[in-house]
């Protein structure tokens, strides 16, 4: 049978790691029954993008590589709509097409946006350049709060592209997850040096960096204190109970 499993993100939740260990094990998982096919000429490591305008012969060409085939990109997160063109073209083909999201509580999440930030400005040479528009914590997780809506992005995922309950897991089962969705990627090298991952930078760097004049925040050390996390919670409570209603993943434990 042929399967597409469809790795939609979110953002800072361990795609990039995701993508780096099955771009390095690409020529040999044909030999498992597996593909990670390319897609496009930049240095990013997800193929996922291919998904807005995948064609016949692109999939027909990659179905022949072998069986099952691993598209990955994070910011397909929210595009559900962008899933309709595989959705036709998969039940044309009669593959079956699993949606897969890797999510981290809700504090962790907005941490990495500011971290990324933090890093984007540095790396455009923007660091003085106030992090999300020079909001303060509240205003920065409130605007968060309407944009990022696990459950509803899911849920639209799996209406446009019809199939098996999509499958929603904690950064911290990213491996255990995809392994139960296909067993054959016990055998690759799940290893991988923490600089190729784009990691978030730690509480401390955020500081450093902060304290140095070199970026700023709505968090003043780039980390927020234990109410601040547990507030940031309280805001995204609505949407973690939804997830543990449809999806059966309890991100705040």
């Amino acid at each position: 049978m042929r399967r597409i499993i469809l790795h939609i993100g979110s953002p800072k939740c361990g795609s990039t790691y995701l993508q780096r260990v099955l771009e390095r094990a690409r020529r040999g998982l044909p030999d498992l029954g597996l593909h990670y096919p390319r897609h496009g000429t930049g240095t990013h490591p997800g193929n996922g993008m291919v998904v807005p305008v995948i064609t016949r012969p692109w999939l027909t060409s990659a179905f022949q590589t072998a069986p099952t085939l691993i598209l990955s990109h994070e910011d397909l997160f929210a595009r559900a709509r962008d899933g309709r063109r595989l959705a036709t073209l998969a039940a044309d083909m009669d593959a079956e097409v699993q949606i897969v999201t890797i999510l981290r509580p809700f504090d962790e999440m907005l941490l990495g946006d500011v971290s990324q930030n933090i890093k984007q400005a540095q790396s455009t040479g923007m660091a003085d350049a106030p992090i999300l528009g020079g909001r303060d914590l509240r205003q920065f997780v409130w605007a968060r709060h309407k944009d990022i809506q696990p459950a509803h992005f899911i849920a639209e995922w799996h209406k446009a592209v019809p199939g098996p309950r999509p499958r929603v897991a904690t950064l911290y089962k990213l491996k255990r997850t995809f392994v139960d969705l296909a067993p054959e990627l016990r055998e690759i090298d799940w290893t991988l040096p923490q600089w190729r991952s784009n990691p978030s930078l730690p509480p401390a760097a955020c500081a450093a960096r902060i304290a140095a004049g070199r970026a700023t925040s709505p968090v003043p050390d780039g980390q927020p204190t234990a109410r601040q996390r547990a507030w940031i919670r309280s805001v995204f409570a609505g949407q973690a109970a939804a997830l543990e209603q449809q999806f059966g993943i309890s991100l705040h434990g």
